[in-house]
């Protein structure tokens, strides 16, 4: 499951939308958030059935609800019926763990 969300959506052409303000989460089995992604601004396109292309030259985000990874980056394209995403300028991971006798994640180096 996921829900996608935006501040504005503005039409570019027939099924092609500019939005400002997405966020989008998605859901494990059990109803539990899963992983958030935030991008200021971005194009979806609706292809062939159920399916859309997320692209922007701009700025994403994407974090593991517990927040122990996250990774963002400039210009980004998630193809939703592949599954794919890919980031292509500045990217950068960020990766949490949890040492021996600790209880807040700490950051791993890079």
């Amino acid at each position: 499951q996921a829900r996608f969300a935006g501040e504005t959506a503005v039409p570019l052409a027939l099924r092609q939308f500019r939005v400002r303000g997405l966020r989008v989460e998605t859901f494990r089995a059990d109803g539990e958030r899963d992983i958030v992604g935030v991008a200021p601004a971005c194009e979806v396109s609706f292809t062939e059935g159920n399916s859309f292309l997320v692209t922007s030259p701009g700025p994403l985000e994407v974090t593991q609800a517990d927040g122990r990874f996250t990774v963002s980056g400039e210009g980004f394209r998630w193809n939703h019926e592949t599954q794919r995403l890919t980031l292509t300028n500045n990217v950068r991971t960020l990766l949490r763990l949890s040492l021996p006798g600790s209880e807040t994640p700490a950051p791993a180096s890079p």
